[in-house]
């Protein structure tokens, strides 16, 4: 994990303000290459400036259980996006679905 762990109630966050976090931080550099943990489908992407900023979403089913896999603070261009007609869009574990960018609340 890297910085505050933000247990409880929280840790000073952007403009002071304390908030929970439900996430893990793990230390990387910018730009550095984000995988995907497990096979699954881009669930949903998007941007979001007060918590995650650009994100990919990843539905994936391991021992029998869904579960959605939230990837934030990404670049926007060289992410994985949803696809424009709908259709589902397959990513296996290990692929690159994205870089490390700033975006969001750091």
């Amino acid at each position: 994990m890297y910085g505050c762990t933000r247990y409880g109630s929280g840790c000073n966050g952007k403009k002071g303000r304390t908030k929970r976090h439900y996430g893990l931080d793990l230390e990387a550099n910018y730009g550095d290459p984000i995988y995907a943990m497990h096979d699954g489908f881009i669930y949903s992407t998007g941007y979001d400036e007060d918590e995650g900023g650009y994100m990919v979403l990843i539905q994936s089913t391991v021992n029998g259980e869904t579960f959605i896999h939230e990837y934030m603070h990404l670049q926007d261009e060289n992410r994985e996006k949803q696809n424009a007609d709908g259709s589902l869009n397959y990513v296996k574990a290990g692929d690159v679905i994205g870089y490390l960018g700033d975006s969001g609340s750091l």
